[in-house]
Order: C-alpha cells, then sequence, then structure tokens
C-alpha cells in the first residue's frame, strides 16, 4: 500500500472539517475524491501533503508515519502535486526550462537542459518551450509543463487537485489521457480531486464521495454510479452530475 490514512480529523475554529476520514491508494493505483464546494477534500489534501498538521489520525506514505514529519524534502521527493491554475504555480520571471529544471538542480543531477527536453516531450510539448514564460503559452500547454516538472524527480504519486478545471474540454480531455499514460508507464499512483464528477470515470478506477467533512461512499467508480449507496450520492446522480458512462 502506498498512501494509508486512517481517521483523520480537523477543526477549524471549533468546526470540524474532516471528520475520522480513512481510506489507502495501492502503488500506481488511480483514486478520485470527489464533493461539492466546502465538503473538505482541499483541507484533505493540505493534510496529506503536510501543508497542515492534523488534529488526529495517521497518514502513512510509501511505508513511512509522515502524519507529523518535519523532513518534508523527503516526502516531496516522492509525491507531488498538480495544482488548479498552471500559470500561478509557475515562478512569472524564469522561464518554463528553468522552473521544470529547477528540482533536478536541487538534487545535483547534471544535463539538466538536455534532461528539461526529455520530459517535455514526455508530456508532449515541444523543445522550444522551454525558453517561454508562462504567460506566453496556453492553459493546456502550462499545465503540461506544469506536469513535466512534476514527474521530474520520478514520485511515486501524483496529487491532482482540481488540475483540469481550469481547462476548456477537450484540453481536459488530452490531459487525462497524458496523466492516465504516466500512470501505466511509469506506475505513478494518481489521486484525483475534483468537483467535475463527470471525470472521474475517465480518470479513476475507485472513488470516495465526500460529504460535510466524511466519506460517505467508496467503491469502483462504475459500480458507485450504477448502485449509489448514499442519499449523498443519489442526489448528485439524480441531478446529472455523474456521467452514467465512461467517455
Amino acid at each position: 500500500m502506498l498512501l494509508t490514512v486512517e481517521g483523520l480529523t480537523k477543526k477549524f475554529g471549533g468546526r470540524t472539517v474532516l471528520d475520522g476520514v480513512s481510506f489507502s491508494l495501492d502503488a500506481g493505483g488511480r483514486l478520485g475524491i470527489v464533493g461539492r464546494s466546502g465538503c473538505g477534500k482541499s483541507t484533505l489534501v493540505k493534510l496529506i501533503t503536510r501543508m497542515l498538521d492534523s488534529d488526529g489520525g495517521e497518514i502513512v506514505f510509501d511505508g513511512e508515519d509522515i502524519t507529523h514529519s518535519t523532513n518534508l524534502r523527503a516526502v516531496y521527493r516522492k509525491m507531488q502535486m498538480i495544482f488548479q491554475s498552471p500559470e500561478d504555480s509557475f515562478n512569472p520571471r524564469r522561464t518554463l526550462g528553468w522552473s521544470i529544471g529547477e528540482p533536478l538542480r536541487n538534487l545535483g543531477i547534471s544535463d539538466v537542459d538536455s534532461r528539461v527536453v526529455q520530459l517535455l516531450s514526455e508530456v508532449e510539448l515541444p523543445g522550444e518551450i522551454a525558453g517561454r514564460y508562462p504567460h506566453e503559452v496556453s492553459g493546456g500547454q502550462c499545465q503540461r509543463a506544469a506536469i513535466a516538472r512534476a514527474i521530474a524527480i520520478e514520485p511515486k504519486l501524483l496529487i491532482c487537485d482540481e488540475a483540469t478545471s481550469a481547462l476548456d474540454v477537450d484540453v481536459q480531455a488530452q490531459v487525462i489521457e497524458l496523466l492516465r499514460r504516466l500512470n501505466s508507464e511509469k506506475s505513478i499512483a494518481l489521486l484525483f480531486i475534483t468537483h467535475d464528477l463527470a471525470l472521474l470515470p475517465t480518470i479513476a478506477e475507485r472513488v470516495l464521495v465526500m460529504h460535510d467533512g466524511r466519506i460517505v461512499e467508496s467503491g469502483r467508480v462504475d459500480e458507485v454510479i450504477a448502485v449509489p449507496q448514499s442519499e449523498f450520492t443519489r442526489e448528485l446522480l439524480a441531478a446529472n452530475l455523474f456521467l452514467t458512462e465512461a467517455n
């Protein structure tokens, strides 16, 4: 098991935002976490990535308890994030190539420039993109560059926090296909956080449905969609927020 979360809780000002959340993700697996705004999924990501401390529970990643870890460099060597707004995740005063190569330089890897070109090729971008600035490329190209940066140090887990919500439908499909290919070819596990329930059949094997800080349903995506067990999931389905078939 690559990631195990047990009984995770978090409160803000006396309000319970996460209430005993537990789940696991296999190495190379694809898990979707879905829920409406305010359900706690973004807080959950911040706890897993150690941007916030939990009030209770345990997070075990790659065999190590990281619940209160202070050695975050070691954690981030194996866990990387893909954010909602790709341009905002880059330094606007640096070229994309410089930013993609930064984690490689930090590890003391030589011949960074050629490695950057290789990474761009892996995400289906031309090498010339390395010389451009974030504002000089499209949103889809910028998100591919962000993925190239994330996979540069060969992580075991990519956490995609609304990673396609800022993209149009056609580009969304292309980015999801890229993530699926990286998952297959490199055995990188995907934790896909979204409010867009229609995307789940295209990216995830399993899904967790969150509501008011709790997991109200979990299972294979196709089974949850076909036979929802919780009233909240049925409400989502009734509102046509899920596609009933994979694209």
